[in-house]
């Protein structure tokens, strides 16, 4: 992944967390009861069966912050999307929103 790129995805995720009214925040997840893990299957980081060092990791904070955990799998494709609510295209340095989309996890853990 491009520097450059992987910059302008953290600076639109930064913005996202800290604005979107449409993503659940700890209060939010707690209430709820359940934090839903995004992950993307690659190495042993998140297997395809939905265990991992990533998943284990997020398994913990969910035991920390007294929820229970779900893993919903995700893709490269997909994940900035699953999270925001929002269709995303990365234009070279840039990340243009194109649209809404369903918001399927709170936190991505790869």
């Amino acid at each position: 992944m491009q520097r450059g790129f992987a910059t302008a995805v953290f600076a639109f995720l930064l913005c996202f967390t800290t604005f979107s009214s449409s993503m659940a925040d700890l209060k939010q997840i707690k209430e709820r009861g359940v934090i839903k893990h995004l992950g993307v299957p690659y190495a042993h980081f998140v297997t395809g069966s939905g265990d991992g060092l990533d998943v284990e990791i997020v398994k913990l904070y969910a035991k920390e912050i007294g929820v229970a955990y779900e893993y919903v799998q995700s893709s490269w494709a997909t994940v900035i999307s699953d999270v925001s609510g929002k269709k995303v295209l990365p234009q070279g340095d840039d990340v243009d929103i194109i649209g809404e989309a369903q918001i399927n996890g709170e936190i991505i853990g790869n």
